[in-house]
């Protein structure tokens, strides 16, 4: 709901608004493929959640691969959260849009909580990923920016969060 929910009143609200997911997530957003459903107390109230919020099902415009670009943007595969997890990459200005993969609290980076990650070990070959890209700036899904030398921080933190899991 927090990565799609406002879709389908945005494509209403401004017709032509284009939408870009990564390409293994499609099914979600279309109706092909069943959400997951989470354990315990969590996945029940975000199965009430889900029923009152209706998110509504939509057909992408654009469906993104590993390398694509987009907007003077490179897109970066980074599955794990999502088995269609992607972020953005602007070389030009050294910025990173990171998504749900991590989050930035002002004093340390964290991995997006297991509980709502869907294959925890391929989002830690996703952070190893990360850590070869070179970035000034990380905006995560959650959080607040990291500035200056992001890349080294996110390279110091997979060293702590080896990629078999």
């Amino acid at each position: 709901m927090d990565h799609v929910g406002g879709v389908v009143a945005l494509k209403n609200a401004a017709p032509g608004t284009k939408v870009a997911i990564g390409e293994a997530d499609a099914g979600y957003v279309t109706g092909a493929l069943a959400l997951p459903v989470h354990p315990g107390i969590m996945g029940l109230l975000l199965r009430i959640v889900g029923t009152v919020l209706k998110p509504g099902l939509f057909t992408p415009d654009v469906l993104l691969k590993d390398r694509d670009r987009i907007d003077g943007l490179t897109c970066i595969a980074i599955p794990g959260h999502t088995p269609g997890s992607v972020s953005l990459l602007d070389e030009a200005t050294g910025t990173f849009f990171s998504g749900d993969i991590l989050r930035y609290d002002g004093k340390m980076l964290a991995e997006g909580p297991a509980r709502f990650t869907m294959d925890l070990s391929r989002q830690r070959q996703s952070l190893q990923t990360i850590s070869g890209l070179d970035f000034d700036l990380l905006l995560p899904g959650h959080g607040v920016p990291l500035r200056p030398g992001a890349s080294a921080a996110v390279r110091e933190f997979a060293k702590t969060h080896p990629s078999n899991g």
